[in-house]
């Protein structure tokens, strides 16, 4: 019995119908048990005793062994859901690895960000050349990414795990995901438009820019980071560039919009992982009165983001949890109250999911009059990115400059550049013209 019950405690969230019927058997034959036991008057027992000795103990022990049996039962299906469930999250290891494989490999292969020639360049007459890299074969044919059919795409489909919990109606997903939105001021094309503007300028990359993408890329901790998809980790970039020779647009943040922009492809639709994306540079803090020109914006769009993304993959999001006062505070956009429920958004996303979140220049936002709003949400973030905790969190920051008070949390887990990276002259690096 006392293995039944921690497997009971264990299992009681999960939708599996043996289990519970195996558990519901337990527990009437439990009752059964109390009910002979105690629902029957002192004097009826006493004169079943002397009158039906061997009949009332033979029920009794009839009605033990059914409990043991039951009690067995349970414990057999308990072993068969554990199994089900390593073959679920084993699963779902293999489809979220494949999905950030890609990401890194899109990056490496991505024209915008690799050196015509570089000393790991193959040979011409090495038959490795001759394979469609990652970025070929996302962009290969396509029309305008933002008009992108993902019927169409050409990114190889993930067939989804067939444990996956239940879909829900579309009605009520619809439902649940429209009582939320509206708070957050939730546009779902502003994200659009944030990475259309980082990508669509015309102009060349700096050879100093250039170099630092490409440690950056090429760097151990940057590529592990990427590739994780076991534990919940951090990493924060602090690109070290001098701000009076910075361009339009921070390379960093085009590398960002470039990952961005193929995550939005239908890479992930299938696959148990959810990528959240924000640019502050796209939303200076110029309007003091702009509330969501801060860390609130961040969490409102994140929280936005991962409503939709979902219930788009037919899962459930259950806001039972916010009260009428938190719906109040939600209206009012108050931060700690929507980082409340982000983080229990995200502890409803299944064991085995991966969650990247990135927030591209995060030093916008650290100023005087914003600077302890980040903090916080930052620091809210990086709880959520701690070692053993599940759903997998990953948070990725990146700087084109330092981070300043946010990098207190990151300890161990930054990427320092150098200030003063050795240029590339071979390197050629233009940012291409053509988006489509």
């Amino acid at each position: 019995m006392e293995h039944v019950k921690r497997f009971v405690d264990m299992y009681r969230q999960m939708c599996d119908q043996f289990l519970e019927q195996r558990t519901i058997e337990l527990f009437r034959a439990i009752l059964t048990l109390l009910h002979q036991f105690f629902l029957d008057g002192k004097s009826k027992k006493f004169i079943s005793s002397l009158v039906q000795e061997g009949l009332y103990k033979e029920r009794l022990f009839q009605s033990v062994e059914a409990i043991k049996a039951c009690a067995q039962a349970v414990n057999d299906e308990a072993s068969q859901c554990q199994a089900r469930m390593v073959m679920k999250v084993y699963e779902k290891t293999e489809q979220t690895q494949i999905v950030f494989h890609r990401l890194m490999e899109f990056l490496l292969s991505n024209p915008r960000f690799q050196a015509a020639d570089s000393g790991n360049s193959a040979p011409e007459s090495d038959p490795s050349r001759l394979k469609v890299s990652s970025y070929d074969l996302l962009n290969v044919d396509r029309l305008s990414w933002q008009d992108q059919d993902n019927s169409q795409s050409t990114t190889p489909t993930i067939l989804q795990s067939p444990s996956q919990q239940p879909a829900l109606s579309k009605t009520d997903m619809e439902h649940a995901k429209q009582q939320l939105l509206p708070c957050l001021n939730c546009n779902p094309e502003a994200l659009t438009r944030d990475i259309s503007s980082i990508l669509s300028l015309n102009y060349h990359l700096s050879e100093n820019a250039r170099s630092r993408v490409a440690a950056m890329l090429r760097h151990d901790r940057f590529q592990t980071f990427m590739r994780e998809t076991q534990v919940s980790t951090r990493l924060i970039v602090n690109g070290r560039g001098n701000i009076s020779t910075k361009e339009s647009v921070s390379s960093f943040s085009v590398v960002m919009a470039e990952l961005a922009r193929m995550s939005n492809t239908g890479l992930t639709e299938s696959a148990p992982v959810f990528i959240l994306k924000y640019f502050c540079s796209e939303h200076q803090p110029s309007h003091p009165n702009d509330p969501l020109v801060s860390a609130v914006g961040i969490m409102a769009s994140i929280l936005g983001q991962l409503i939709c993304q979902i219930t788009e993959k037919g899962l459930a999001v259950d806001l039972s949890f916010i009260s009428d006062s938190k719906w109040r505070q939600l209206e009012l956009l108050e931060l700690h109250n929507l980082c409340t429920v982000f983080k229990r958004v995200v502890d409803q996303i299944p064991h085995g999911d991966v969650v990247l979140c990135i927030t591209d220049e995060i030093s916008v936002y650290e100023t005087s009059r914003l600077g302890e709003e980040t903090e916080m949400a930052v620091k809210k973030l990086v709880q959520l990115a701690h070692q053993g905790r599940y759903p997998v969190f990953k948070l990725l920051i990146t700087c084109y400059d330092r981070a300043l008070d946010v990098g207190r949390y990151f300890c161990g887990y930054a990427l320092e550049m150098d200030e003063d990276i050795e240029t590339d002259d071979t390197a050629d690096w233009i940012i291409a013209s053509q988006l489509s």
